[in-house]
């Protein structure tokens, strides 16, 4: 009977351990993957990369590190980086208030859902949304003129704050015209053979262009362009119109022209935005206007300046900041992490953080205050010394992001975290819990993100 009991426990003793290298092993894979294939990423050429993105580098092209040191302003990035961290670590250090070991939990990486392509062509999207049409088509703004495009063409009602900004700063800068971008979403690979209804892209593509659909009541004076030449000619007569030519000359813009690309990738075109701005960077000096920042001088002349700059820097990038400190976001123009995702995370730096029952938390009493009060001194420093490099004529903090409080953090959650919570019943089983469901969350993470690159 003994021996029989000794064998049982042995056996479940050595499943456990298999559950534990298993999950470790599968923690290590969608680690080691997501980061071997951007290294093979980072030194392939652009067509390469864009040919086959899963395919194995045809040499070793080492440029790409220093076009994105030089071109892209990694350098300064990475001081600045350096300085908010060791200032941050600095004073988190010099507490000398924590006792046990600061646990950090992994990071992940994002992604989104892939979207479905194949949606049928409309002239307006299935279920429209009035408010927010009168919102887009009310004011004639670039920034409105984007959201016409995603909504009329992609039907997208909420695209992401970045992407409208990034494409208006394109604009505005020269880098891409309104016709080429409105190219961009009508004639993309998925559309660009598409369109069989004249009346249909009309209305889409003049809402997105002009806000109002100029076929209504006078179809006859534009279909026949569609009979002709297809989509193709009647959106080069969209543009060219005296209406839309002066819509946008009055925002400062040329409509321009069609580029010879038909199909036209968005992807692509945002590359070479992002490759033209890298260029420009090394060749041209700093704006003027972007010289005066907001010194300690210019925050005591302009108090109220600086609060609503607090306050735009909230409403605008918060989400912004929640997820780039957990990894939400990867870069400027790529997929983000779904927000159940970034519930997840931070759930479990929340688990992580719970007490043991029965253990004896420490800070405690005013070394608990102190290290609050560190804490906090950690974030201002991080947000004052972004607030030093923002232009004075910026409408958000420049430069922010959520990984720069990842030094804090510990701290933070030490602290701040409320201590009569549902405490965890052992270390061992705490450790087990969190491993495992961490990398469930990024095995499923890593899925989604390969799915989405590949409908991408």
């Amino acid at each position: 009977m003994q021996n029989t009991t000794e064998k049982s426990s042995r056996s479940a003793e050595g499943l456990y351990k298999f559950f534990i290298y298993f999950v470790l092993v599968l923690l290590a894979v969608t680690i080691i993957v997501p980061v071997a294939w951007v290294f093979m990423a980072s030194i392939k050429q652009n067509a390469e990369f864009y040919g086959n993105p899963w395919a194995l580098p045809a040499g070793f092209y080492w440029q790409n590190f220093v076009n994105a040191w030089n071109g892209a302003k990694m350098g300064e990035y990475m001081l600045n980086s350096v300085i908010v961290t060791a200032l941050a670590l600095a004073l988190l250090l010099n507490t000398g208030l924590l006792t046990d070991t600061l646990r950090s939990g992994q990071t992940a990486v994002q992604t989104t859902a892939a979207e479905d392509a194949d949606r049928t062509v409309k002239g307006r999207p299935a279920e429209p949304d009035e408010a927010y049409e009168a919102e887009i088509c009310g004011e004639s703004t670039l920034e409105n003129y984007v959201k016409r495009l995603y909504y009329y063409v992609d039907d997208n009602r909420s695209p992401a704050a970045r992407e409208v900004a990034f494409w208006v700063q394109a604009m505005q800068e020269g880098d891409v015209s309104p016709a080429v971008l409105g190219q961009s979403f009508l004639f993309s690979p998925d559309r660009a053979n598409s369109y069989t209804d004249g009346q249909a892209f009309y209305t889409m593509a003049s809402y997105a262009l002009l806000g109002t659909d100029v076929t209504d009541g006078n179809a006859d004076a534009y279909l026949p362009y569609f009979a002709e030449g297809g989509a193709v000619q009647a959106y080069k007569q969209l543009f060219n119109l005296t209406s839309c030519v002066e819509s946008f000359a009055a925002l400062g813009v040329d409509v321009g022209t069609m580029d010879d690309r038909i199909p036209l990738d968005r992807t692509v075109l945002a590359q070479e935005v992002e490759a033209a701005r890298a260029t420009r960077s090394t060749q041209s000096t700093a704006d003027e206007a972007d010289k005066a920042t907001y010194t300690p001088g210019y925050i005591l002349r302009h108090p109220v300046d600086t609060v609503l700059l607090f306050v735009r820097s909230a409403v605008e990038n918060g989400d912004h900041y929640i997820r780039t400190l957990v990894g939400g976001s990867l870069s400027y123009y790529t997929v983000d992490l779904a927000w159940g995702w970034v519930a997840v995370l931070y759930l479990l730096l929340a688990y992580a953080a719970l007490p043991v029952q029965g253990a004896v938390m420490k800070p405690a009493g005013k070394a608990r205050g102190w290290c609050c009060a560190a804490a906090a001194l950690c974030c201002l420093l991080a947000v004052a010394g972004c607030l030093l490099w923002t232009p004075t004529h910026y409408d958000t903090l420049y430069g922010l992001q959520g990984r720069y409080f990842l030094p804090v953090l510990p701290l933070l959650l030490l602290t701040c975290l409320p201590r009569r919570l549902a405490a965890v019943p052992d270390e061992d089983t705490a450790q087990t819990r969190l491993v495992a469901a961490l990398a469930l969350v990024q095995a499923g993470m890593v899925v989604n993100i390969m799915l989405a690159i590949i409908a991408r």
